[in-house]
């Protein structure tokens, strides 16, 4: 598999948000589980037997996250923020483990309207 692409209609709260409003394990679970929907339902069976293929069998993937969202937050919240996001990938065994041993992360951001907003999801494994 070269590189895979998933656009997703969901846009991840910022880390700021994540502190505040997710504190509560339910609460999470439930936004995680949004999350998880949506990007099964954003993936073929093809695309989803070739995503859980390629992080059985590769080393290690990149994973470039691109967030459209209204607002423009600081690095430090955007990688973070990204975060149900990554939980959900590794639920899906999208992803083998999101540690650095498994994962290299490249999150970027582009604004605008607010009906625009999505985020898109590019996978390329290593090659073992």
């Amino acid at each position: 598999m070269n590189t895979l692409r998933i656009e997703v209609p969901l846009v991840p709260p910022s880390a700021n948000e994540l502190r505040r409003k997710y504190r509560s394990h339910w609460v999470y679970a439930k936004l995680k589980a949004s999350w998880q929907d949506a990007l099964y339902y954003s993936t073929t069976a093809i695309q989803r037997r070739l995503l859980i293929q390629s992080a059985q069998e590769a080393k290690k993937i990149r994973l470039k996250i691109s967030i459209y969202h209204t607002g423009v937050t600081d690095t430090d919240n955007l990688v973070a923020s990204v975060k149900p996001c990554l939980d959900s990938l590794v639920e899906l065994d999208f992803l083998v483990n999101d540690d650095p041993e498994h994962l290299e992360l490249i999150v970027n951001q582009h604004k605008c309207k607010r009906w625009e907003g999505r985020t898109i999801i590019e996978f390329e494994p290593e090659k073992p």
